[in-house]
């Protein structure tokens, strides 16, 4: 997305990555994902019963739709993060 702005997207791609593998920002992840989690069952305590169960995924295919799950789950905070940090490196005005 940000290849449109390729000075920008070279500048946080040098200043950003190196974050990616820090100890510190893993941890933040880590705490996101948390509150993420507990906001979620909030939400969900809140909704009405389904009428209908979900559809469930094949057999064969479950433990693959588990481990596409985990990865969706494991990239998300990083984004929250990371879309904090790339706005907050645009220069104001």
């Amino acid at each position: 997305m940000l290849a449109h702005w390729p000075a920008y997207l070279a500048h946080v791609a040098t200043e950003l990555a190196p974050r990616f593998a820090d100890a510190h920002t893993t941890q933040i992840c880590h705490d996101i994902a948390r509150c993420v989690d507990a906001a979620s069952t909030r939400v969900l305590h809140a909704l009405p019963p389904a009428a209908d169960p979900p559809p469930r995924p094949p057999v064969d295919e479950h433990a693959q739709v588990l481990k596409v799950m985990a990865r969706y789950r494991e990239t998300s905070p990083q984004m929250v993060l990371f879309g904090t940090l790339l706005r907050d490196a645009l220069p104001s005005g």
